[in-house]
């Protein structure tokens, strides 16, 4: 029964991750995210993994601890200044998918259950592409923000979204607007989508696959190209000049076969329609790119002081350095407006690393971005070693650090890596994908090094068999 019930849950945790990952039951006050759900059973049903790769991974997974216990000071100090319920279950979810990086790595050692969640990701890509591309245009956008955005168990609305559907269509201008989808606003859709990118186009070039599952990988790969597009976001935007910057450094064939087909076919649609069609917004975007724009200034400076406020926050507040204002601060701000220093400096969020310094603290702020260093360069490491043994894992490895690589914006710019649970489950998602490409690296090198010195051994065997013949 578990062999049967495994891989399919692994399809499904790897489709729901980046497909669906908002959906959940409501048990009281209290959500229940299918994703969690998933996640516990893997983390149950792989809990002999655990020590076996975090032993094989010490110096990752040590970091990983570090984080850990530097979430703690933010979790006490939240018990201490409001009802212990949400940020102990606020904690429990991150520790959840936190484990999940050794127990899931341990099960993807496994070419068949990794080909099984390969497959569940490029399903839950094509379906969020799908989605986030039919929101941005003009003819089916009314329906999809109608019909799709108002499942309240998919994805938790508030405000627009919560009138009747038939409304809405009534309502509903029709113009180009960004690609938003289930995963939430088009910044966080962009990001989810590129930083899966490098594993699909791996897997279809390097993974034996059937007729419909390679359909499916690259039907997921092409739209999603397109959806990134649709997202208006100059993350997104800068994501995409650094996804193909990876493939010319270290897979150009892929590059020449995968990306300039693609930018030859979206360059003529959007030719063919007009770049000021309105049926597309790249006005929308080449207006964020003016940084002259008074319109869109104070975004703009909120970029620029996410890296110079946390300073002023520490010097003024030097608790900071230790713990966050915590990530259960509505139901604080619903009391005291005073109560967090969120409500203060919210626009000058727009990085992680000014958004774990007021989340989680400075401490919190320094374990995640070593992480973020020490995953990038072990998966480069690993990609010079397996071109020396010529290992077939090494694609695994590539697409770990262009995928890292692809992070770079989001990371940079944005806060939703921190601020956002589901985001924060996506992050771990990578590491246990990175994991994932060095157990494969490493156990193919262990192989190959075993062939080698059982080679002498079977060789002075086959000259004595022959000499014994002789006599």
């Amino acid at each position: 029964m578990a062999k049967l019930f495994l891989p399919n849950l692994l399809l499904l945790y790897g489709f729901v991750a980046v497909g669906i990952p908002l959906s959940r039951l409501e048990i009281g006050s209290m959500p229940l995210y299918f994703i969690d759900i998933i996640a516990a059973l893997v983390v149950f049903m792989g809990r002999n993994h655990i020590a076996r790769i975090y032993r094989r991974h010490r110096r990752l997974s040590t970091i990983i601890l570090v984080f850990i216990f530097t979430l703690l000071p933010t979790t006490f100090s939240e018990l201490l200044r409001m009802s212990p319920l949400e940020p102990i279950y606020l904690l429990c979810r991150t520790l959840l998918h936190i484990i999940a990086v050794w127990s899931l790595s341990g099960f993807l050692r496994n070419e068949q259950y990794l080909k099984k969640f390969f497959t569940g990701l490029a399903c839950g890509v094509l379906f969020t592409a799908t989605i986030a591309s039919m929101n941005s245009l003009p003819i089916t956008g009314p329906w999809v923000r109608a019909h799709i955005f108002t499942i309240d168990w998919l994805k938790p609305q508030r405000g627009d979204y919560e009138v009747d559907a038939e409304i809405l269509m009534k309502y509903d201008k029709g113009e180009a607007e960004r690609g938003d989808s289930l995963l939430g606003k088009s910044n966080i859709t962009g990001t989810v989508l590129i930083t899966m990118l490098p594993f699909l186009i791996g897997a279809v070039r390097n993974i034996r696959l059937k007729a419909t599952a390679k359909l499916i990988f690259n039907a997921a790969i092409i739209i999603s190209f397109f959806a990134m597009l649709f997202t208006y976001s100059r993350a997104a935007y800068l994501a995409i000049a650094i996804l193909l910057f990876g493939y010319l450094l270290f897979e150009r064939q892929a590059f020449s076969k995968r990306f300039l087909p693609l930018i030859i076919l979206a360059g003529v649609i959007i030719g063919a329609v007009g770049v000021q069609s309105t049926v597309f917004k790249f006005e929308f975007i080449a207006n964020k790119f003016d940084l002259s724009n008074e319109k869109y200034t104070y975004t703009n400076q909120a970029r620029v002081y996410a890296y110079t406020v946390p300073f002023q926050v520490i010097y003024n507040n030097p608790s900071y350095l230790f713990r966050g204002a915590g990530r259960a601060d509505k139901k604080l701000r619903e009391k005291n407006s005073e109560a967090t220093i969120l409500e203060l400096y919210n626009a000058e969020m727009h990085s992680v690393f000014a958004a774990s310094i007021f989340y989680r603290g400075f401490l919190s702020m320094l374990a995640i971005f070593y992480l973020y260093y020490r995953l990038t360069k072990t998966s480069y490491d690993a990609i010079k070693r397996s071109k020396r043994e010529n290992n077939p894992a090494q694609w695994m490895a590539i697409a770990s650090v262009i995928s890292l690589m692809s992070l770079l914006p989001g990371w940079g710019t944005d806060h939703y890596i921190v601020t956002k649970m589901s985001m924060h489950m996506h992050m771990f998602l990578i590491v246990a994908l990175v994991f994932t490409s060095l157990e494969h690296i490493k156990l193919n090198s262990e192989n190959t090094g075993e062939k080698t010195k059982n080679k002498p051994v079977k060789e002075y065997k086959r000259i004595l068999h022959k000499a014994s013949g002789r006599r």
